[in-house]
């Protein structure tokens, strides 16, 4: 199954990235599906610590300027 989703803000744990700005990052996992994260402050960083919780994650990509 592939898809791409888009990460609802109710299930956001980092209260920065409930502010505006930043950067929007797609996180792509090993079963073909990815999910996009708007207002990451540091892309880098926060693909670091997720794959740290989640293995699965092979890679992200920075999307550009989140809108919002």
């Amino acid at each position: 199954m592939a898809g791409k989703f888009y990460v609802d803000d109710s299930f956001r744990t980092n209260p920065l990235s409930l502010t505006s700005g930043g950067k929007d990052v797609e996180l792509f996992f090993g079963n073909k599906q990815s999910r996009v994260y708007t207002n990451v402050k540091s892309p880098y960083r926060f693909w670091k610590q997720a794959k740290l919780d989640d293995p699965t994650i092979k890679g992200y990509k920075v999307l550009g300027e989140s809108k919002n």
